[in-house]
């Protein structure tokens, strides 16, 4: 797997000896978030047949250049798959082309394929039929998932915190598969939902133009795109895909092969990307995110994975927040552990990634590589699951000189815990519901059937007792000089502030995680707040994923100080002079 760009655009190349090449297609937005973890295992699976495939993230998606509210998006990743065909083509010089396509990105990958008219093969993974349809997916999509404070876009839509304009959803609506003037390739595979709309047509449609059109059952095509935490990679469907493929498109090896990939860097206007692969047998994966032009500190920041999400966060918050800090002066590695986005499993660890200790040696090896880069200080920073990792590997790692945790729910992770306890506990906070109580709008709201009052009872009869029982052990704990949970959690904080690391906890203003940090510091943590190093914010009117913008802002405005709080003492890092538009490179040190 060797990281390429191309158009802005940031791609993995999975190389075999095969002639035909297979170009992948994602799905822009929440989606991808779903699949992409399933995306490389695709992509791996096919390349193990032998045929060389190439995925990458859309202009203004995943870790590339651009944002999902720059104008005229349709014609922008248009021009992507454009680039990645370009690409393609030049590196492999491939006798055939397959493109592999995922919901919006398998209806961009066919509409493009009618148009341009040299595709070989198309395989599409749940289509979206028509862009009017797939934009009122969307709508009723960003109505379930809208928080209690919702984002105000202005115009169009927010999908999990990804941002659809009305521009992008009126240009969208002009794409519908039914009416391809032409065919789009020879062949084609569309695996398709039951029950989805409109997909009959389609293959009736391009059977009528010339393409020997196929349709197959997507199984598990909702347990892999509703929700990242739990996605579960189709595969069946994988398997399909790669039979068809093998079953018209017969490997044979490549006569001709380009030169060796390009430079993988990515510039932005004050930052300069590179991928990197770190750890055992590289195995690791992230992207470095440099400040491009000025002056650099000597402190990093490591982003870590939130739950099952992959490096670029939940609404690409990990991406925004790599560039801003940038464009104060800071780098930053955004990274996937092991079993995450693009790093694969490591062998012998348990399957459940999220809450494991032994993400621990993932962020050594990230500091490893980034003192190799010339760092010297770091601050780890983490929202829920990650929030736990990042806190752990403070404790274990002294380079660490500071940690940012966000939402954090469990300082502690037992054995008899459950993810599905973990999503259950991201309730809101006890007094949050102590305060909706007393409100005639509550009482409404129940009536009308649109509170979860049995399980937001439980919930907080579980607390009560978690904590009735946390200050039992606490008190007994003293008198027999045990080690409960309690003051394992306090000693950890003691010698971080010891060793003169800095803390910074932030919480949603309604977060469930407040009760865990009521359980062993006191309401609001106020047996926290005087200890020297250890800061506790407040993010009013955000969910627990940060998913409004708003709520993102305000968690980055505070990164910036807090880097600068732990800067090396005496240290410094200037830019040397460089050519305009030239990678920062050549940094010198000097003392204060």
């Amino acid at each position: 797997m060797t990281p390429v760009s191309f158009g802005g655009c940031l791609g993995y190349l999975h190389d075999a000896a095969g002639d035909t090449a297979i170009i992948m297609c994602g799905a822009p937005g929440f989606e991808q978030l779903c699949a992409q973890k399933g995306w490389r295992e695709l992509a791996d699976l096919l390349a193990a047949r032998g045929y060389p495939t190439l995925r990458f993230d859309w202009n203004g998606c995943g870790d590339s250049l651009g944002g999902d509210e720059d104008p005229a998006r349709i014609a922008a990743w248009e021009e992507s798959l454009r680039q990645a065909l370009r690409f393609a083509r030049a590196q492999l010089k491939p006798r055939r082309v397959v493109l592999v396509g995922l919901r919006l990105g398998a209806t961009l990958a066919a509409d493009l394929a009618a148009r341009i008219k040299e595709i070989d093969g198309l395989a599409l993974l749940a289509p979206a039929v028509s862009g009017r349809m797939y934009a009122r997916e969307l709508a009723g999509l960003a109505s379930v998932m809208a928080p209690l404070s919702p984002d105000t876009p202005g115009d169009g839509l927010s999908v999990a915190g990804f941002r659809v304009t009305a521009e992008t959803l009126d240009a969208m609506k002009t794409i519908d598969l039914r009416k391809l003037p032409t065919a789009p390739a020879p062949r084609a595979l569309i695996l398709s939902p039951d029950g989805q709309m409109g997909i009959n047509e389609t293959i009736e449609r391009w059977r009528a133009l010339g393409c020997d059109a196929e349709i197959e059952t997507f199984a598990g095509h909702a347990e892999w795109l509703a929700e990242p935490t739990f996605s579960k990679s189709p595969g069946a469907a994988f398997n399909l895909i790669a039979d068809w493929i093998a079953a018209h498109f017969e490997f044979a090896p490549s006569p001709a092969r380009g030169a060796s990939a390009p430079d993988a860097r990515l510039d932005g206007e004050h930052f300069t990307e590179t991928p990197m692969a770190f750890g055992g047998a590289a195995s690791l994966h992230g992207v470095l995110c440099e400040p491009r032009g000025r002056a650099r500190a000597g402190v990093a920041a490591i982003f870590v994975n939130a739950g099952a999400n992959p490096r670029v966060g939940w609404a690409r918050m990990n991406v925004d927040g790599a560039r801003e800090l940038a464009a104060d002066g800071f780098a930053s590695l955004r990274m996937d552990v092991a079993g995450l986005g693009d790093s694969p499993p490591a062998p012998g660890r348990d399957a459940q990634v999220m809450y494991d200790l032994a993400l621990r040696a993932d962020v050594g090896s990230a500091i490893d590589a980034l003192e190799q880069a010339g760092y010297s200080r770091f601050v780890v920073i983490g929202l829920c699951s990650g929030a736990h990792t990042a806190f752990h590997a403070a404790v274990a790692d002294p380079r660490i000189g500071g940690v940012v945790m966000a939402n954090l729910q469990k300082f502690i992770w037992r054995d008899d815990y459950s993810l599905a306890m973990a999503v259950r506990q991201a309730y809101r906070s006890t007094g949050s519901y102590q305060r909706g109580a007393l409100r005639l709008a509550t009482y409404k709201r129940l009536w009308r059937g649109e509170i979860d009052a049995r399980g937001i009872a439980g919930e907080i009869g579980r607390r009560i007792g978690r904590i009735a029982v946390a200050r039992w052990n606490a008190i007994a704990s003293v008198a027999r000089g045990g080690d409960d949970e309690t003051t394992r959690v306090r000693r950890w904080f003691r010698q971080l502030s010891a060793r003169g690391a800095r803390v910074l906890l932030v919480y949603s203003a309604d977060d469930g995680g407040l009760d865990e940090l009521a359980l062993h510091f006191g309401s609001g943590g106020h047996r926290l707040r005087s200890m020297s190093g250890v800061e506790i914010d407040m993010i009013e009117n955000a969910d627990h994923n940060l998913t409004q913008r708003a709520a993102r802002s305000k968690l980055f405005a505070r990164l910036a100080p807090f880097l600068r709080s732990i800067e090396p003492a005496g240290v410094r890092y200037i830019v040397q002079s460089q050519p305009a538009g030239a990678p920062v490179s050549g940094l010198s040190r000097s003392m204060r």
